[in-house]
């Protein structure tokens, strides 16, 4: 009974003592003190300081856009989107898209597309025949000329035709010349490209 007694307390003060052990080790790893991942670094070292600023010195700096850069960010953005409107338009809605835009237009833009742009699209596709639309994506744009009171731009279009049930894809590019009237940048005249 007695060697019974010693296996049993043995066992437990075994199981115990394991227990415990396990119990520090798990401590240890999650309180204990963290290695360092890089290199030991002095901070009142004057080396490290004179890395930092050859390192602050390496960065590539850009200067501000200038006045005419953000100018002519902001007129190529006016121009995609003239010629996405300028381009969608359809014979169900008997081309009256037009009209929107003619507060971008110049007052001879505004007179051609009335008597000589509208008119032919309206012949070509009347309203009352099959289906046509044509829809216009410009994401590129390039300045070709451009002073104070006037640019030109060449516009890459994506356009999509439809006439009836026949679709047809195509690239067009289209040149627009622009006027500056005030403050106002206005569309003075649109030519579709060959495609």
């Amino acid at each position: 009974m007695i060697n019974r007694t010693r296996i049993r307390n043995f066992i437990i003060f075994a199981i115990i003592f394991i227990l415990i052990l396990v119990l520090l080790i798990f401590l240890y790893y999650k309180f204990g003190e963290k290695p360092i991942d890089g290199p030991i670094v002095d901070e009142t070292a004057p080396v490290e300081k004179v890395e930092q600023k050859a390192k602050e010195d390496s960065l590539l700096k850009l200067p501000p856009p200038t006045v005419k850069e953000k100018q002519e960010v902001a007129i190529k953005a006016l121009a995609k989107s003239f010629v996405e409107r300028f381009g969608s338009y359809s014979s169900h809605s008997d081309y009256k898209n037009f009209d929107e835009l003619f507060p971008h237009m110049t007052n001879s833009m505004v007179s051609w597309i009335k008597s000589t742009y509208v008119p032919k699209l309206q012949a070509d596709h009347p309203a009352g025949g099959y289906f046509y639309k044509v829809e216009t994506l410009a994401p590129v744009a390039k300045v070709l000329e451009q002073n104070d009171a006037t640019m030109k731009l060449q516009l890459s279009a994506q356009r999509e035709s439809m006439e009836g049930t026949q679709e047809t894809r195509f690239q067009q590019d289209i040149i627009l010349d622009l006027v500056k009237q005030g403050d106002e940048w206005l569309v003075d005249a649109a030519y579709w490209q060959e495609k």
